[in-house]
C-alpha cells in the first residue's frame, strides 16, 4: 500500500462546523445507517460478495476526488462499511463511477493511510445523500483500521470454498457430541482434524498443527495458562476458543490467552468456515508461512520435541502425528534423506504399534532431523 502525495494546484477546501458532506453527526447519523443495513442484515451473507463488509461508522474521512486536468477535490464524508477492497461513504452530490479518488483511511493509533482507488457506484438515498461505492486499487487489511476485538463476528471473507481450507487443525474438546458437530461443519474442508479432550494431550502435538481450536472453559487449564502452554511447546498457528457467551466475564477469561477469534456458541458452520479462512488463508498460518529454509528448520525442531515427548507418553498416535509433520517439512525443504526415514517409520509404526519397538529407530530420525537443520 503506497502512500499518496496529493496534487492540490492551489489550497484545499478548509474545515467547516458541518462534520461531514452530509452533515450528519451522532444519533441522526447513526440513525441513518442503521437504516441503510437493517434489510441487508435480514438478507445476511452475500455469496457474491469475495469480501465481507464490516461497520466502519466514521463521521468523517478524508477522500481526495481526484479530476483530471483540474483541481482535486478534499471532501470530508462520512462512512457506512469498509472491507479488504472498499469503502462505503456518503456525500452530498453524485459522483460519476470510474472517478479517481484516494482515501486516507485513519488507524486506531492515529495513523492515516492513504489508499488510492476509483468510484464504482453511487446511489441516491435520500434528499441530497448519495451513497458511493470505492473500490481500492490493492486489497487492504481491514483489521487494521478497526479495534482489534477477537469476538467479532466480522471476517475478511463473506463466502469460502471449503476445500480452500488445508492444514492440521487440532480440536481441543471434551465434549463428543461438540467434537461430532465441528467434524460434521468441516467434512467438506480439505483439513486433517485431530482430537483431543484435555489441555494435557494438546501441549504434546500442538506444535505439529496450524490451527487449534479449543474449549475456552477446558477442565484442566485456564484460557491463558492453555495458550502459554501450547506456544512454550512450540506452536505459531491461530488459536480459536470457543465460549459460551461473550459476556464481560468470558471477555476477561479468554482475552489474556491473546486468541487469534473466538467463537461463540452455539456454532454456526459459516462462522467457523470464514474463521478459519481468516487464519489459514489470510492470516497466513504457520504452514502457509514457512516458505524460507530458516523457518522450516525451526520448525522442524519443534517437531522433534513433539516426537520426543509422544515418545515419552507411549502414545503411537501421537507419535505418528509428529513424524507426519516431520516428513512434510522434510519434503518441503527437500532434505530426501530425512524424508525417507520419516516415512519408513511411519509404516513400520503402523505395522506395529509399540513405540518401546521402535525408541532406536525414532532417536536415530530426531538426531538425523536435528543434524540436517543445524547444517
Amino acid at each position: 500500500m503506497q502512500r499518496i502525495q496529493t496534487k492540490t494546484n492551489g489550497s484545499l477546501p478548509q474545515s467547516s462546523a458541518r462534520p461531514n458532506t452530509v452533515n450528519l453527526r451522532g444519533p441522526a447519523l447513526a440513525m441513518f445507517l442503521d437504516k441503510l443495513d437493517d434489510p441487508e442484515k435480514a438478507v445476511g451473507v452475500s455469496k457474491r460478495r469475495g469480501f465481507s463488509r464490516r461497520p466502519f461508522r466514521r463521521e468523517a474521512v478524508e477522500v481526495v476526488l481526484v479530476h483530471p486536468g483540474g483541481t482535486d477535490m478534499l471532501v470530508k464524508v462520512a462512512c457506512r462499511n469498509l472491507s479488504t477492497g472498499g469503502i462505503s461513504v456518503l456525500h452530498n452530490s453524485f459522483v460519476h463511477p470510474g472517478s479517481q479518488c484516494v482515501t486516507r483511511l485513519p488507524k486506531p493509533d492515529g495513523t492515516v493511510i492513504s489508499v488510492p482507488g476509483a468510484v464504482k457506484r453511487c446511489i441516491h438515498r435520500a434528499g441530497v445523500i448519495h451513497e458511493v461505492g470505492i473500490a481500492f486499487s490493492r486489497p487492504i487489511n481491514a483489521k487494521e483500521f478497526a479495534a482489534a476485538d477477537p469476538f467479532t463476528t466480522y471476517f475478511s471473507r463473506e463466502a469460502v470454498n471449503p476445500m480452500d481450507l488445508r492444514g492440521t487443525l487440532l480440536v481441543v474438546e471434551p465434549s463428543q457430541t461438540t467434537r461430532g458437530i465441528i467434524r460434521h461443519y468441516l467434512r467438506d474442508t480439505g483439513l486433517i482434524i485431530e482430537e483431543v479432550t484435555t489441555a494435557a494431550w494438546a501441549t504434546v502435538i500442538a506444535c505439529s498443527c496450524d490451527i487449534v481450536l479449543a474449549n475456552g472453559d477446558l477442565p484442566d487449564a485456564q484460557p491463558a495458562d492453555f495458550a502459554r502452554a501450547i506456544r512454550d511447546a512450540g506452536f505459531g498457528g491461530g488459536l480459536v476458543f470457543t465460549a459460551a457467551d461473550t459476556s464481560a466475564t468470558t471477555r476477561m477469561r479468554i482475552m489474556p490467552a491473546r486468541p487469534t477469534v473466538v467463537l461463540a456458541e452455539p456454532l454456526s458452520q459459516l462462522q467457523m468456515l470464514r474463521a478459519f479462512a481468516e487464519v489459514l488463508l489470510d492470516g497466513r498460518s504457520r504452514a502457509d508461512g514457512a516458505t524460507s529454509v530458516a523457518r522450516v528448520k525451526s520448525d522442524l525442531g519443534v517437531a522433534c520435541e513433539g516426537l520426543r515427548k509422544a515418545m515419552a507418553s507411549g502414545s503411537c498416535i501421537h507419535c505418528g502425528r509428529a513424524l507426519k509433520r516431520i516428513g512434510d517439512l522434510s519434503e518441503r525443504a527437500g532434505w530426501s534423506s530425512v524424508l525417507k526415514m520419516a516415512r519408513q517409520l511411519s509404516s513400520e509404526l503402523q505395522a506395529k504399534p509399540a513405540v518401546d519397538v521402535h525408541t532406536a529407530n525414532l532417536d536415530a530420525l530426531v538426531h538425523a532431523s536435528l543434524m540436517q537443520a543445524a547444517s
